[in-house]
């Protein structure tokens, strides 16, 4: 008989083939025809089924159950299960889970059913290479999970393997403070260190024979270290320094002065009297606020060559340096001697004064209160008003100055003699502003104000003479010198030699360097004009 195909539908194979795996039978079990059948089990029988399924699907799709009830009164019989596939094996691997005193504990992991990201996460999590495709990611943990040695890897590095794992912490050496307290504490650590935590403050741990230790320990600190008052202590070094141990000055001990003979012999009062002055000093090292005044009228009573050493010690030794009243005929003296320095010697309350001799034959005595700060005054715009306040020795000065000390007005020139020494601060701020007059007056003393600005003047765009500026001409005079003191060192380097080439500072002598300081030391050696060092660092 020839067979009809009929139309289906796309739902009668999804309604038939979800009905048939509701009951665990395959599709291709019903029209594949004996792929899952018993063998004795006819291909015409089945077909016949599969014919009484398909028409009433079509007919009645909502009816699933009842077709499946009459495939089975036809004689259908069940298929049997389709063969396990061999090929997949159970994926669920053990891997290292926390680590413990027994090694590590195992976790199971079911790999088939992680993603790549989760394959990922898994590999960075044993240390392993994250990056290649899922096939990959699960070839390397199944190896990794094979091979339980690599296992160890997982473990925290070793922490100073060359000398083994440590029990006990290593104490490094106690500090001073703690060594000098466990001393005085007779080793018993009962000073609690500022950064120990506080416990159980309110319960008193002792046990009762560190109780009964603890008179017999103060006994023996308080006749170890006895009390003193303050004044106890004060008397105590007080006499120390006034009566100090003969033994601590050299010589002292051999020396025996009698009172009776200290006019008798010249010689023997100095040697004594250099005895005593090394008694002095020692006093003076040893109590630095000893003054003349504390001494004994005796001492202060004697007028011998060795006293100057004596009050030298003491710090009242005046200068009696006095001023040169420097050449006349030149307006650049910038550089005047110092002024005298004196101490009054009426009290010790008052304070010292300073006197100041001007070359017009002017004295000046002034305190240190008495000094104003320096002038804010600028010569930027009348160069040639310098010639006018500069120096009281000159044709052009007139009696005024922008500084004034008890009334009187204090030429500029003098400035560094009256700030330099007690106003130390004030003259730094002022320096550079008085160097810049100094090389102007200089400039201007040699010719006239005419000359003078005719060599610093240009012309402008239409010819006519413009004055420069006032930093233009500094910086053309700055030039000038550094060429000018160049050419002067190199005479001096080739006609002096080193040793005279040389300065005082303090107790050393060093070498000059600088082509300014050089350059001033060969002018006043040969004799020219020189107005001191070109350089403002040296002033």
């Amino acid at each position: 008989m020839g067979s009809v195909v009929l139309p289906k539908p796309p739902s009668v194979t999804v309604t038939m083939s979800s009905a048939l795996c509701r009951l665990g039978i395959g599709l291709d079990d019903v029209i594949g025809g004996g792929a899952a059948v018993a063998p004795n089990s006819s291909v015409s029988h089945i077909t016949s089924g599969a014919a009484l399924i398909i028409v009433p699907c079509v007919v009645f799709p909502i009816c699933e159950l009842f077709v499946l009830l009459v495939f089975c009164a036809c004689g259908g019989h069940s298929a049997k299960p389709m063969p396990k596939d061999t090929s997949r094996h159970d994926l669920s691997l053990p891997f290292p889970g926390v680590h413990g005193p027994d090694g590590f504990a195992t976790q199971y992991i079911r790999l088939d059913c992680c993603t790549n990201p989760e394959l990922s996460e898994y590999c960075k999590t044993f240390k392993l290479p994250h990056s290649g495709n899922k096939t990959v990611l699960t070839d390397r943990l199944t190896a990794f999970s094979s091979d339980k040695s690599r296992w160890q890897s997982l473990l925290p590095g070793a922490t100073n393997s060359h000398k083994g794992s440590r029990k006990s912490e290593t104490k490094g050496k106690p500090k001073t403070s703690t060594l000098r307290r466990e001393n005085l504490f007779e080793g018993a650590v009962a000073v609690r260190t500022p950064n120990a935590p506080v416990t159980e403050r309110s319960k008193d741990l002792r046990t009762t024979e560190e109780k009964a230790a603890i008179l017999p320990w103060a006994k023996r600190i308080t006749s170890k270290y006895p009390y003193q008052p303050n004044n106890a202590q004060f008397d105590g070094n007080a006499s120390m320094y006034i009566n100090p141990p003969i033994s601590a000055i050299p010589g002292l001990q051999t020396a025996v002065v009698q009172p009776d003979s200290v006019n008798a012999n010249p010689s023997e009062n100095t040697n004594a009297l250099r005895l005593f002055s090394e008694l002095l000093s020692y006093m003076q090292q040893q109590n630095p606020v000893t003054s003349s005044s504390d001494l004994p009228s005796t001492v202060n009573a004697m007028n011998t060559e060795p006293a100057a050493t004596i009050l030298a010690a003491s710090g009242e030794v005046p200068s009696t340096s006095t001023w040169e009243s420097g050449s006349t005929a030149s307006l650049a003296r910038e550089n005047p001697s110092t002024a005298d320095v004196t101490k009054s010697t009426s009290g010790n309350d008052e304070a010292p004064t300073r006197t100041l001799k001007m070359a017009s034959g002017k004295v000046v005595t002034f305190r240190e209160s008495a000094i104003p700060d320096p002038p804010a005054v600028s010569y930027a715009k009348s160069v040639e008003d310098l010639l006018l306040v500069w120096d009281d020795n000159s044709p052009q000065w007139r009696g005024v100055s922008p500084l004034k000390i008890n009334d009187i007005p204090i030429p500029i020139v003098y400035w560094p003699t009256v700030y330099k020494y007690w106003k130390g601060t004030q003259w730094k701020g002022v320096k550079k502003v008085w160097f810049d007059w100094k090389i102007l007056v200089r400039a201007m003393s040699h010719t006239t104000i005419e000359d003078f600005w005719a060599r610093f003047s240009t012309p402008d765009k239409h010819g006519q003479l413009q004055r420069m500026k006032y930093t233009r001409i500094l910086e053309a005079l700055a030039k000038e010198r550094k060429a000018e003191n160049a050419q002067l060192a190199d005479l001096a380097r080739m006609e002096l030699t080193a040793e005279q080439l040389t300065y005082r500072k303090g107790s050393q002598r060093y070498l000059m360097t600088k082509d300014s300081m050089i350059a001033a030391y060969y002018r006043k050696f040969k004799g020219f004009d020189s107005g001191g060092s070109d350089d403002e660092d040296d002033e």
